[in-house]
């Protein structure tokens, strides 16, 4: 990682450059993950800190552009963790000119201290099972393989309860 990158906090500003990098990642487009940020922040606005929703941290080079991103949740548990309350790595991209530098292993260090001051002490995370290079990259951050399973729904009504 170069040394004038630096890992923050995102802001509402940063979400068009962050939703640009994590989009593949999450199979959807840029627009999708903008709108659905929005959404989220006016749903929750009087809420403060005590919203639930989606915690992100962006790497910005000198010039204050995006070239990493990561979000996470918090979760009351998650498979192959035993601790409660655990942060949830949604999903992690760094700008593809920006790969192999380090980038993502600053943001996830960057994200582990932040849990570690929340008194969290687990972070987990999913790859899909065909994803050999999502596998790859969770063991490069140090994330041990916990299991694999393979999730099912069943969808019980037309419309979600008011």
């Amino acid at each position: 990682m170069n040394h004038s990158t630096k890992i923050r906090r995102a802001t509402a500003q940063d979400d068009a450059a962050k939703a640009a990098l994590l989009a593949p990642t999450y199979g959807t487009d840029a627009a999708t993950l903008v709108r659905e940020a929005a959404e989220i922040r006016l749903k929750w606005r009087d809420f403060g800190d005590l919203a639930p929703g989606v915690i992100a941290w962006v790497a910005v080079d000198a010039d204050g552009r995006v070239i990493g991103a990561a979000e996470a949740t918090l979760r009351l548990f998650a498979n192959g963790c035993e601790s409660l309350r655990v942060l949830f790595l949604e999903g992690i991209a760094v700008d593809p000119a920006h790969r192999d530098t380090g980038t993502a292993a600053a943001i996830m260090a960057t994200i582990e201290t932040w849990a570690m001051s929340e008194g969290i002490s687990e972070i987990a995370s999913d790859a899909l099972l065909t994803d050999a290079d999502g596998q790859a990259f969770h063991r490069a951050l140090g994330f041990a393989e916990t299991e694999r399973v393979i999730g099912f729904r069943k969808v019980i009504a037309d419309r979600k309860p008011d």
